[in-house]
Formats: C-alpha cells, sequence, structure tokens
C-alpha cells in the first residue's frame, strides 16, 4: 500500500501544482477542485480528495481543455481515478487483515490463559495426589 501510495502521490501532486498554475487567478475553478486547501494526511481522506479532484476535472470538459497544453490529458486523470481505485481496494484490504489480526491475538491470548488455568490446576491435583509420593512428584518435575 505503501509503495502505490508513494507513486500515486508523485503522479497526482503533479496534476494538482499544474493545476494551480493553470487556474490561479481563477477562486471559484480554484475552490471546485479543492486547489486551495491542503492536501489530507489520513490515507481514506486523500484518496477521497485525489478521487473528487479527478471526477470534477473529468466532468468539466473546460477545466480539461485548459490543462492540456500543460500535458494533462483525460487519458492520464482516467488513469489517475484508476490507481485511486487500487489503492482504496488495498487500503481496504490491509484494514480487513488488521481487523483478523487483531480477532487472531485475542482468540490466542485467551486460549493461552484458558491452557494456563488448566495446567495450574492439573498441577494442584497432582500435588495433592502425590503428596505422600514426593518421588513421583519429583520424577514429574513438579515441585
Amino acid at each position: 500500500r505503501s509503495q502505490n501510495h508513494l507513486l500515486l502521490k508523485k503522479e497526482y501532486m503533479r496534476v494538482v501544482k499544474i493545476a494551480r498554475i493553470a487556474f490561479q487567478d481563477q477562486n471559484v475553478i480554484l475552490t471546485n477542485l479543492c486547489l486551495d486547501a491542503e492536501r489530507e494526511k489520513v490515507m481514506d481522506s486523500w484518496i477521497a480528495q485525489g478521487e473528487l479532484f479527478c471526477k470534477r476535472l473529468l466532468t468539466q470538459s473546460e477545466y480539461l481543455s485548459a490543462l492540456l497544453p500543460y500535458g494533462i490529458s483525460e487519458t492520464m486523470v482516467q488513469e489517475l481515478v484508476v490507481k485511486f481505485n487500487e489503492l482504496r481496494s488495498i487500503s481496504v484490504r490491509k484494514s480487513e487483515i488488521e481487523s483478523n489480526l487483531l480477532l487472531l491475538t485475542k482468540q490466542k491470548r485467551n486460549s493461552m490463559v484458558a491452557f494456563q488455568r488448566w495446567l495450574s490446576d492439573y498441577l494442584k491435583i497432582a500435588r495433592i495426589r502425590f503428596d505422600e509420593e514426593p518421588a513421583l512428584l519429583s520424577h514429574l518435575k513438579i515441585k
């Protein structure tokens, strides 16, 4: 996920920087494309912000026309959308895996506690059973 994020961030920020230059005197467009706001820091919010930017570019042909002289084409923006979708899928899968790991860790911890209780009871019963035969306790390596 991190590698995909870094690669996408590089491409996305290149387009954002060019768009800021292309629309620097057009406050309505800057606001519409969220170019006057900081980029989000949280992954899911960052992805949503990037997808919104691309979606708005693709729905406004005049925006794309203005970016074409800067080397930004509709195909490039569509490719960004695909990459944002892929990153979102990876992010969702990562969250699912982390949730499963937390659940498995909790189950492991609960199993260890149950085993420790059982073992403790076993040792207590063994001490009671072999109380009069300390050699057998020693043979079982129980103190």
